[in-house]
């Protein structure tokens, strides 16, 4: 069926607090070395990386945008309150939901906007403490791709053979299939503002920074966006990192500036600042700006395309669900607090 993977990423499920202490010490032995199809994983990506319509163009071609994290290019979406933001993140997420290989991690603060999701994501995090214990996850399994990454392509030039550069998606390496995963983050603002100096913000923006600096090249990709662009809430050295940028109505000259970059001044027909139209954007690319007229499927259009897929659960040490309001920070099934700068003995619990 469209949508639908393993339960299970890993052969044995793997507590987020046990993880690092597990992967540095991972070691295979020099028979059990198996080459990675690279045939079989180019196949793969050719579907997983498949553009993804967003719009219009004036004549009224269709104007399309790369997989968030296909090269590099992670995506950020920015537009004032009612531009067409949102709607064009469900566009992105109704084109990525149907790929088979593809496990999507969804960051939802205002609790709202991601809901009819629920079941297609691998994780659904509710609220800004949902972020954060989602967050920590994400890091796990992107250390731990990491790890079995460099034990890979050290047997690989043991044996002589091609070391990978990234992670293979959908085929075995090191005895274990990996999706791509899609990590979906709406009103990143929320999260971000470097106004707010709790450990706990410092915590969540280190842990972004991170992801999107390293996830691109183990099988991941970014998709944020936010509807406040201010340098407090969108700093530079989050920003550069999304080579992708779709960018609808804003409020000032300023907003438009801290969404697209230099430049901005040589958009035609006019700057995102002056766009009036719902759903009307430009996407910068690689510098390259394209303006379109965004789809904007209604929300009956989107909650029928959500119903379409099965449960998809992520490996087998994420709950499915991460709420804001539970008691504490830690998280629900593995009892990681990633408040704490020390991991506890994280506590077994049933999956719910």
């Amino acid at each position: 069926m469209a949508g639908q993977l393993i339960t299970s990423w890993r052969p044995d499920p793997t507590h987020v607090a046990d993880s690092l202490a597990e992967v540095t010490s991972l070691r295979f032995a020099k028979n059990d070395f198996e080459p990675v199809d690279m045939a079989a994983a180019a196949a793969i990506e050719r579907e997983v990386f498949a553009p993804i319509p967003i719009g219009v163009d004036e004549n009224g071609a269709v104007v399309s945008m790369n997989m968030p994290g296909d090269n590099g290019r992670h995506c950020l979406i920015i537009g004032a309150s009612g531009a067409g933001k949102t709607t064009c993140i469900h566009t992105i997420l109704m084109a990525a939901a149907p790929r088979k290989h593809v496990a999507i991690v969804m960051v939802d603060p205002k609790e709202l906007d991601f809901a009819m999701w629920e079941q297609r994501a691998a994780m659904m995090a509710l609220g800004e403490g949902g972020a954060i214990k989602a967050f920590a996850h994400v890091v796990a399994e992107v250390d731990y791709r990491k790890s079995i990454m460099r034990e890979y392509n050290r047997l690989a030039i043991a044996h002589g053979a091609t070391p990978v550069v990234t992670l293979p998606i959908g085929v075995p390496i090191l005895g274990q299939t990996f999706p791509f995963l899609l990590v979906a983050i709406d009103e990143m603002d929320t999260l971000t503002d470097v106004d707010e100096d709790s450990a706990t913000a410092k915590r969540r923006r280190a842990q972004l920074a991170r992801m999107l600096r390293l996830i691109r090249a183990l099988a991941g990709g970014i998709l944020s966006g936010s509807q406040r662009p201010d340098y407090r809430v969108v700093p530079l050295k989050i920003r550069d990192l999304h080579r992708t940028r779709v960018v609808f109505g804003t409020e000032s000259k300023e907003q438009t500036g801290v969404g697209w970059g230099d430049g901005w001044a040589e958009l035609e027909p006019y700057p995102p600042h002056r766009i009036e139209q719902i759903g009307e954007a430009f996407m910068r690319v690689d510098r390259k700006a394209t303006h379109l007229q965004g789809y904007l499927p209604t929300p009956q259009q989107i909650a029928t395309e959500a119903a379409r897929y099965p449960r998809v659960m992520g490996p087998a040490s994420w709950p499915h669900v991460i709420e804001d309001d539970e008691a504490g920070n830690e998280c629900p099934l593995c009892g990681h607090d990633p408040d704490l700068d020390t991991d506890t003995t994280p506590r077994r619990k049933a999956r719910r």
